[in-house]
């Protein structure tokens, strides 16, 4: 400090700029502080099957191989990319985000997880069925990956977690046909049993957010696509979006101050690959009415395929919700627009940002024209491995990068997202991109 002063005396014009450029900075901070700041982030499992994971898996001091830089033992024992969920975590923790939104797939499940079945009636139930059991494996699944996120409370960060199709559905076990590949209620439950705790501990969320905001206000689990929304009670007859399971901790919204949160399904039971289209609506329509200016949308399946590569890859590996409908699809997206909501989603294992337009048909009908594009982010880029090989040309750079969105909002309404990620060869955490959201 001593120098720096003597060099502004020494040279007063050139120096004295130089001095108060960062003092300009923190002035500018000042009059518009952030008061509210959220991550988010989806897609951290991998795959037990050795054999899948062969090009993945690495010696520990071996050379990195394959797709991604490589999982350990430990990684392929427990489905899970420990290595790049561990710099995500820290990443957000130092960005000192209030909220974490988790969005799906992060376990790999697939199973249903029922009671146990003997393998061999004969002999009867054996402690050998009970481990292999999807009921042990997806319990088990979903206790590592608590562990894993469960210093974020003690940073100040509150996890708030959304569904996937590797938690929601059955895949090939003893258990499911896994053709096609459909949400179980047991998986509905499971959800329920290890991450109920969390949607919602309004006491701690409240505790852990900055003492300037009212709180989290208008959460309620019987506030989803079951139930009337008016009675919040099961619907008389069919509901709207035709879910046929209690749809509560799998669907749900929030309020902070002047921004909502709303948290959605897309493969409840019966409704694969299927948005909850009117409960979303008129939840974001209750918010806007009670003077909500900021809506944020999370879920697992985007509405809309990624392309990446150069010329675009004409099928990704995975699907969007226009892949089993798109007309429902066509109906999610005039919700987003409708209400200038932004919508962070997962399952292509990749980070992308882009907007999307008003789909045919949807119109203000304030003014008869077609609403603005709304932003969908894609950061299913939590660990799971790239959908992107490295080899495919035209690369973006943040085609094949484990990166998370932290998200800022200021006192003026101003919101501001900035995404960060890291390479395959686990390199130092760079800014991919920023973005202006709504």
């Amino acid at each position: 400090m001593t120098g720096i002063i003597w060099m502004v005396i020494r040279k007063p014009v050139f120096f004295t700029v130089i001095f108060l450029l960062p003092y300009t900075g923190h002035a500018l901070a000042a009059t518009d502080p952030v008061v509210l700041t959220f991550s988010t982030v989806g897609d951290s499992r991998v795959d037990h099957d050795e054999a899948k994971n062969a090009k993945l898996a690495v010696a520990p001091d071996a050379a990195p191989t394959a797709v991604n830089e490589g999982l350990s033992r430990e990684g392929v024992l427990w489905g899970q990319n420990t290595h790049a969920l561990n710099r995500i975590l820290q990443g957000v923790k130092a960005q000192k985000a209030n909220i974490l939104f988790f969005n799906g797939d992060m376990i790999m499940g697939y199973g249903n997880p029922v009671l146990p079945q003997a393998s061999d009636a004969a002999v009867g139930l054996s402690l050998q069925d009970v481990l292999n059991s999807d009921l042990l494996k997806t319990y088990r699944e979903y206790a590592y990956w608590r562990g894993f996120v469960a210093s974020l409370n003690d940073a100040g960060v509150y996890v708030a977690p959304v569904p996937g199709n590797h938690e929601m559905q059955c895949s090939n076990t003893r258990y499911c046909s896994g053709v096609p590949k459909a949400a179980v209620a047991a998986n509905e439950n499971a959800w329920r049993d290890n991450m109920g705790d969390m949607i919602l501990d309004t006491e701690r969320l409240n505790a852990l957010l900055p003492s300037s905001l009212r709180g989290i206000t208008h959460f309620d689990s019987r506030n989803n696509p079951y139930n009337d929304p008016a009675t919040l009670l099961p619907y008389a007859g069919s509901n709207p979006d035709a879910v046929s399971t209690d749809q509560k901790q799998l669907s749900y919204s929030f309020d902070i101050a002047d921004s909502h949160f709303a948290v959605i399904n897309t493969d409840a039971v019966g409704r694969d690959g299927h948005a909850p289209n009117a409960w979303l609506d008129a939840d974001l329509t209750l918010a806007a009415g009670r003077g909500a200016r900021h809506f944020f949308v999370f879920g697992h399946k985007p509405a809309y395929f990624y392309n990446y590569g150069t010329p675009p890859v004409a099928t990704p590996p995975t699907g969007d919700l226009a892949m089993y409908d798109a007309d429902a699809r066509n109906a999610f997206w005039h919700v987003i627009v409708k209400h200038r909501a932004t919508y962070f989603c997962g399952h292509e294992h990749i980070y992308k940002a882009a907007q999307f337009p008003s789909p045919p048909g949807a119109v203000d009908p304030a003014n008869g024209r077609a609403y603005a594009p709304a932003y969908q982010v894609i950061v299913g880029s939590g660990g799971s491995p790239f959908d992107a090989a490295a080899a495919s040309p035209g690369l973006a750079r943040g085609d094949r990068q484990f990166a998370w969105a932290t998200v800022k909002i200021h006192r003026s309404g101003a919101v501001k997202m900035e995404v960060w990620g890291f390479s395959d060869s686990y390199g130092p955490n760079t800014l991919l991109e920023r973005r202006v959201l709504p």
